[in-house]
Order: structure tokens, then C-alpha cells, then sequence
């Protein structure tokens, strides 16, 4: 989905909920949080992840409708 690794899912971490492979954040959880408003770069900074990596995710799986 994307052009380079970004996510990893490891059935005994998480309850199989994919991660991000830099600072280890729940996919499940950054979307939540992206999608209830707060800033993309608030995120990255409390998981120690990538702002762009979550960015990069987030369009390649769910892409906005302009995007699609």
C-alpha cells in the first residue's frame, strides 16, 4: 500500500492490530485520534512516530474522497 514499510502486525502484540514499525503506535489508535480532529503532528510527537509516516499511512489506507 505504500512504497515502503510503515506498519507490521505481530498476532500476540496489540491484539493483531497492525503498528507502526517506528514508535510502535496502534494503527487503530492513531486513526482514531487523527479522525476526531487532533493534528497529525500532536500524534506523531506522543508515539514517538514519524509525523509523516502516520500521514503516509493514513492516505494509502484510507484515502480522503479528493484522493480516491
Amino acid at each position: 500500500m505504500t512504497e515502503r514499510p510503515l506498519l507490521r502486525v505481530v498476532p500476540e502484540v496489540a491484539g493483531g492490530d497492525a503498528l507502526f514499525m517506528e514508535g510502535g503506535a496502534p494503527l487503530s489508535a492513531v486513526r482514531s485520534r487523527a479522525q476526531a480532529g487532533e493534528p497529525i503532528d500532536s500524534i506523531a510527537a506522543d508515539y514517538a512516530t514519524p509525523a509523516e509516516d502516520i500521514r503516509e499511512a493514513l492516505s494509502a489506507i484510507w484515502p480522503t474522497k479528493a484522493a480516491a
